[in-house]
């Protein structure tokens, strides 16, 4: 799936994605494996898809900790640690936890008309501004994942 720029930020990846699960649904498909890159490696994360394990500990971990690296100076000490102690966790459940940082830093990637970095949550630039490609599952009978699904297309 490919969202071209312009129309980035609107929905349309979010509307695809649910009819996605949807489709998969009544089909009696039970899991879906994706390969996040671009920018699926952030949404893909938020619709409720989990990496597998070599994704997590050798792309998505050791590059999101370089990234987080970066922005040391921008967040707060604790902050900073506990992000890195997940990061330094094998459990690749914990992209759910990267998702939820919001604590804007500065991207390294996006700048205003001004050339100035524009500011982004840390959890996105972890995911996103790093080359950490990654295959993952979504298992529609765990009810979680189906929860964390529901809650991102904005269903009850």
């Amino acid at each position: 799936m490919w969202i071209p720029k312009p129309e980035r930020g609107q929905g349309q990846g979010r509307l695809l994605m649910a009819d996605l699960i949807d489709a998969a649904t009544r089909l009696g498909i039970r899991r879906i494996t994706v390969e996040a890159d671009d920018v699926g490696r952030y949404a893909w994360a938020c619709i409720g898809f989990v990496p597998d394990r070599a994704s997590w500990n050798y792309h998505i971990r050791l590059e999101g900790l370089g990234r987080l690296a970066r922005s040391r100076n921008e967040l707060k000490p604790q902050v900073y640690h506990a992000y890195q102690d997940v990061l330094s966790n094998s459990n690749p459940l914990l992209i759910r936890n990267v998702i939820r940082w919001k604590q804007l830093v500065k991207s390294t990637e996006l700048y205003g008309p001004d050339g100035e970095p524009l500011p982004i949550a840390i959890g996105k630039a972890v995911l996103l501004e790093t080359g950490a490609r990654w295959y993952g599952e979504f298992d529609l009978e765990d009810p979680e994942t189906m929860r964390i699904f529901n809650e991102y297309v904005r269903r009850k």
